[in-house]
This record gives C-alpha cells, structure tokens and sequence, in this order.
C-alpha cells in the first residue's frame, strides 16, 4: 500500500551507482541508468509497491541524470523516467500512449492521488504528447513515463 508520507521527498538519496532488478511481489523493477546522485527513499517506496501492485516489469531509465527542465524534480531525485514496460518474463516494449502496460500503470497511479502535471504540491504521472489525458503540460511524454512525488 503506497503510504501517504512517500507523496513527498525524504530528503534521503539511496541507490547511488546502482544498476540491477529487484523482485516486488510478482513484478519486477530494473534501474537501467544508475543514479549519479540517488533516488529519494520515498520514491524507491512508491515504485517497489507501484511494479508490486501492477505485476508489471518497470524500468527506471533516468533519476537524476539526463536532460531535463530547469526546475525539475529529477534534480532532487524525486522524478524517474521509464523507457521499456511489459509484463515479467516477456520482451519489454518501449513506453507510448498506446501500450497496454503503459496505460495500466499510469492508471493505477492516478487513482492512489498522482495528477497528470506538476503544477502543485502533489506526485505526478505525465505520459503521452502535450495537453493530452495523461499529460496536462506542454512538455512531451510521448516515449516514457515521468512519475515524480513533491520534492522534501
């Protein structure tokens, strides 16, 4: 069950450097790109119960690295990327508005309290192109899942 207190940063980074899949109930998380600085704790949390929940096999593909917006929340290791969703044991597929996988999980988020933006104090789920049901802002989505809870 995703504890309300993970909706907003630790403070805390962990997972610095680190690569590899970690089994959640019948799904599975893999960190593709290590953290160069860590993932917040909370966030790991939602994650671990997010690919839990769903059975899904989840990807993080970008925490506190890449190219992002300014003031964004992968600065502060609130925000992941996801490229490549599926179901365990099969091939991954790329992340779009239309995968099944895809929809399922930005779904499942928005029901426990994600918005599909970031302008408030609240997590938030974007996929998809702009101004679109999955992604309310101007900045396209359209290759991965951002999911972000507020910063500490």
């Amino acid at each position: 069950m995703i504890q309300p207190a993970w909706l907003k940063g630790s403070g805390t980074r962990i997972r610095k450097g680190w690569l590899g899949k970690v089994q959640c109930g019948s799904g599975i998380l893999e960190v593709r790109k290590a953290p160069a600085i860590g993932i917040d704790a909370h966030l790991w949390s939602v994650w671990q119960e997010v690919v839990a929940g769903t059975g899904l096999h989840v990807t993080i593909d970008s925490c506190d690295t890449g190219q992002h917006a300014k003031s964004s929340r992968h600065y502060v290791g609130c925000a992941t990327d996801t490229d490549a969703i599926g179901l365990p044991g099969e091939v991954l597929q790329p992340v779009t508005a239309e995968n099944p996988h895809a929809i399922k999980l930005v779904q499942y988020v928005l029901a426990r309290g994600w918005k599909n933006h970031e302008m408030g104090a609240w997590p938030g789920v974007l996929l998809g192109p702009v101004h679109t049901q999955f992604n309310a802002t101007g900045a396209p989505h359209v290759h991965h899942i951002h999911l972000s809870i507020e910063r500490p």
